[in-house]
């Protein structure tokens, strides 16, 4: 008999799809009711897309593709226009409209943004600035629709299994 082994974060996926298994369901429809839960639930995902841009390590270890573009030209481009060295809030907007297109490019950007900018982060960078308002939300709501959409295939990773608020409020993210 082989034993599977399980990263932590598979093992308490495992774990809390036992806990909410109905066993007068077949296992397809209870990995489709976690499905169902996934696609109801967009303020968790805007929640996890902000804490993904705050905190980009957490995130280091799951592969969402090969970035299709230079993330670090991309990178780049933020930190000057965020820096002040000439360039403007345009030049923000037409990276996030343009480099952000899928969950490959938008990863690649978060997670090497903070190698770029010298360890501050995606989000605290563009929180930071008079512009932010605008320009954060809208990024926000674009990486959230991208975690969500790519968690319907990838369901049993852990951000991908929405948390009650209260679940959210005490870390057990």
């Amino acid at each position: 008999m082989s034993k599977e082994k399980y990263t932590a974060g598979e093992a308490l996926n495992e774990i809390r799809l036992r806990m909410m298994y109905d066993s007068s369901k077949t296992l397809n429809e209870n990995i489709s009711t976690i499905k169902e839960q996934i696609a109801d639930n967009f303020q968790y995902f805007e929640t996890v897309a902000k804490s993904i841009m705050n905190k980009p390590d957490q995130i280091a270890k799951i592969n969402f593709g090969n970035p299709t573009i230079d993330v670090s030209k991309a990178c780049t481009t933020i930190k000057n226009a965020v820096t002040g060295l000439g360039t403007t809030k345009e030049a923000i907007s037409y990276v996030t409209e343009n480099a952000f297109k899928d969950i490959q490019n938008s990863m690649g950007i978060i997670k090497t943004y903070p190698q770029i900018s010298g360890g501050e982060s995606l989000y605290q960078a563009l929180n930071n600035e008079w512009f932010a308002g605008d320009v954060t939300n809208k990024l926000t709501t674009k990486v959230a629709k991208q975690v969500m959409e790519w968690c319907r295939s990838h369901s049993t990773i852990s951000i991908c299994i929405p948390k009650t608020p209260e679940e959210l409020k005490y870390g057990k993210y």
